[in-house]
């Protein structure tokens, strides 16, 4: 119907012509098809929940489930529509509103609410672009059941299921998994196991899956952290770049100066010093300073504080001298609470890079 004209309410045309095919037919009746059946009439009445401590308990755990599950769709859903559309999503706000109307819900006997991707996605096959369509539909939903519940007991449950495949159908096509595939081989792996967990397992143990296999791709790839040596950047007074992916770069004589491009902490600190002592033994030159770049390390625990200590000590022991460029406050805060800032010198520790490899080629 869209094809022929986008203006037809295709959803309702389709609804409302099998309801009279359906009724004039006796599908039911006569041949067996499945229907929506009676539905209750009237609006809920507002109850108090009088919930045992014992239930309460039991519940805590499925209800951590819906939540994950409700609103992590609810979200994903807007962010959906709101690229398409070119708006902004609050996170926190979605959240706010979350909970309030499932709130409500609980007090009038309702089910979870939330952003729902059918729900959605007929809203904007129907042209809906504000807040009015919420409130038409929520004004249309009362009338209905009000007065009209009755019309859709003859409804066909295969209709109903086609409308919502349709309108849903633009949300899940298999090309958007191509783009995925060519740009992170990683999410698109993720993305796999989480459909499939979802399709054979369950809705909430394959958002899990998703989720622990985020989390571990995560701890692989912070485990794995790149080092950059750094050198002059030619032209530029102040710049440095890795040498590396900029050749041209100028080395400072004597100074090995870098940079750890993600921060360090327990699961990648005995990485870290491995890579570092291997690329120090590595230089085409004779060494005399180990200069840190530390701007993106934004904090530290004890282990990687532990580290950097024995590190500092065994470049010492070499005859190399060390220092520090950059260190966030944070940073310099907890090195000073694990003795780690004694070791390194407050003296030894620079605003930045130009001014430490300054300083260096005065000694």
């Amino acid at each position: 119907m869209p094809r022929w004209n986008r203006k037809i309410p295709a959803g309702l045309v389709v609804v409302f012509g099998s309801i009279a095919f359906s009724s004039a037919l006796s599908l039911n009746a006569s041949y067996g098809v499945n229907v929506v059946g009676a539905l209750p009439q009237g609006l809920p009445s507002f109850s108090m929940p009088v919930v045992p401590l014992e239930s309460l308990l039991h519940m805590i755990g499925p209800a951590i489930g819906i939540l994950l599950v409700s609103f992590s769709q609810s979200l994903g859903v807007a962010h959906e529509y709101a690229d398409e559309h070119d708006y902004e999503i609050n996170a926190n706000k979605e959240l706010n509103a979350f909970g309030v109307i499932n709130g409500a819900a609980g007090l009038f006997s309702g089910q979870v609410a939330g952003g729902g991707m059918a729900p959605s996605a007929v809203n904007d096959k129907a042209g809906g672009r504000t807040q009015v369509s919420a409130l038409v539909a929520w004004a249309a939903v009362i009338i209905t059941l009000l007065f009209f519940t009755p019309v859709f007991s003859s409804l066909p449950e295969a209709v109903l299921a086609a409308v919502v495949i349709h309108a849903l159908w633009h949300t899940v096509v298999a090309r958007k998994l191509k783009d995925v595939r060519l740009e992170s081989r990683t999410e698109f792996v993720l993305g796999v196991l989480t459909f499939v967990g979802v399709l054979t397992v369950g809705v909430l143990q394959g958002m899990l899956i998703g989720l622990v296999g985020a989390l571990l791709a995560i701890i692989l790839r912070s485990s794995r952290p790149h080092l950059s040596r750094l050198g002059r950047v030619p032209d530029i007074p102040g710049a440095y770049s890795d040498m590396v992916r900029h050749p041209e770069n100028v080395p400072v004589h004597g100074v090995y100066i870098v940079r750890l491009d993600a921060p360090i902490y327990y699961a990648n600190a005995l990485t870290v010093r491995d890579r570092l002592v291997q690329m120090l033994n590595e230089a085409d030159e004779p060494l005399k300073v180990v200069l840190f770049d530390a701007a993106v390390q934004s904090g530290l625990d004890i282990t990687s504080s532990d580290m950097l200590k024995k590190l500092i000590k065994q470049l010492h022991n070499q005859g190399l001298l060390t220092y520090f460029a950059e260190v966030q406050e944070p940073v310099l805060e907890f090195s000073a609470r694990t003795g780690l800032l004694d070791v390194i010198g407050k003296d030894n520790v620079f605003s930045t890079v130009e001014e430490a490899v300054n300083y260096i080629e005065t000694l």
